[in-house]
């Protein structure tokens, strides 16, 4: 499952890339994210936001970990990982209200 969500202008990689995605593997039956990756950013930052998602269960909302990143995340797309995180919840959603 991804979540997409577009790249400031202005920023170094904003010329190549003009969106960001956030890319899960999630356990169907309990909703939660085994699994996560975010390839545009640094490894350091993939490696951060691998550990905040890997273990929580998408049927929980994203809100916590939205609040966690507006607080503990400072960098030039925090707003991108934002949206890309409310956009795979909001797929998530729509997958289970089809499912």
């Amino acid at each position: 499952m991804t979540g997409i969500a577009r790249v400031p202008k202005g920023i170094p990689f904003s010329d190549q890339y003009e969106t960001l995605s956030i890319v899960v593997i999630v356990d169907k039956k309990y909703g939660v994210i085994l699994k996560a990756e975010c390839p545009l950013l640094t490894k350091t930052a993939r490696d951060f936001i691998e550990n905040l998602l890997v273990g929580h269960s998408l049927r929980d909302g994203i809100d916590e970990v939205v609040q966690f990143i507006r607080e503990d995340y400072i960098g030039p797309i925090h707003n991108a990982i934002i949206g890309g995180l409310k956009d795979l919840h909001r797929r998530f959603v729509e997958f289970e209200n089809v499912n």
